[in-house]
């Protein structure tokens, strides 16, 4: 039965870790090395208990995976070290694979909040006129340090809305099986009518 309701349950787990991340990250830009750790030693412990040694190597290539892929842009200085390590993470609860399309989500996540937030302090055409120029003149225009190109984004709400369109688009938040399961345990102590 447990091994029937992995997925459900690690994907209930990786909500609260994605919603602790943001939390943190909104507060104090900061995501804590603490939760990122303990996200990823459950990962590859709930993998390794539910699917044995195939669960072991997803979660181990997928922690690999969510290094690699937002590493360059820590070190250009585009994100902080909490978002790479939060990535991993994520990589040991769904694998390479779903990791690698979450992390591009992300980015056309924190894409579009950018450009909304530019759109709200008026910042939009400014910007978009700088990058042109940049284009143009092949020369780096750097932005004012006040303007929100400049800044950073709290990047744990990007990770997690990349995340939750990943799992929305490999139905992974249907909970089919955990709800099934609670259904069916709920009818067999006659809390409910026999199915139909």
């Amino acid at each position: 039965m447990l091994a029937y309701l992995t997925y459900d349950l690690s994907t209930v787990l990786l909500l609260l870790i994605l919603v602790v991340a943001v939390v943190a990250d909104l507060r104090s830009h900061r995501i804590p090395n603490l939760l990122t750790l303990s996200a990823v030693v459950m990962g590859i412990g709930l993998q390794t208990y539910f699917l044995e040694s195939r669960g072991l190597m997803a979660a181990v290539f997928g922690l690999m995976a969510g290094l690699v892929l937002f590493l360059p842009l820590y070190l250009k200085g585009a994100m902080g070290a909490g978002d790479v390590k939060l990535l991993a993470a994520i990589g040991c609860f769904v694998g390479p694979l779903a990791v690698l399309l979450a992390a591009c989500f992300s980015l056309i996540a924190a894409v579009f909040y950018s450009l909304a937030l530019m759109a709200v302090k008026g910042e939009l055409f400014t910007t978009l006129r700088r990058y042109w120029t940049v284009f143009a003149l092949r020369y780096y225009v750097p932005p004012g340090k006040s303007e929100v190109a400049a800044q950073r984004i709290p990047f744990a709400a990007a990770i997690a809305a990349g995340t939750l369109v990943q799992l929305w688009r490999s139905d992974d938040l249907i909970f089919y099986h955990l709800t099934s399961q609670v259904s069916f345990q709920l009818q067999a102590m006659g809390a409910m009518g026999a199915p139909l």
